[in-house]
């Protein structure tokens, strides 16, 4: 198996591993989405439950900073694998 062939393998096995982690990311913004959105109709939030939900709130971007980085690297990881691919066809063409 040729180097390239195998270089390829690794990004697919690491972009498959990062889009995972990109799926569970979305899954962990929607579930807290839900958490602080909840409807509570006519009933006003005590002292706790307004600091609880504060926290709550503070932790979406953490989450939105992750996906964004992983989308990023799954970006880089599908140029490479792009590039190393193209470089792969120009070996094999001359």
């Amino acid at each position: 198996m040729a180097n390239q062939e195998k270089a390829a393998q690794v990004i697919d096995r690491q972009i498959a591993e990062l889009q995972e982690d990109i799926i569970q990311n979305k899954i962990d913004i929607a579930d807290l989405f839900v958490k602080i959105y909840k409807a509570r109709p006519g009933v006003e939030p005590n002292f706790d439950e307004f600091l609880s939900t504060i926290k709550e709130i503070n932790k979406m971007s953490i989450h939105l900073d992750r996906l964004t980085k992983n989308e990023a690297k799954l970006e880089t990881l599908k140029n490479s694998k792009a590039a190393i691919e193209k470089a792969y066809m120009e070996e094999c063409t001359q």
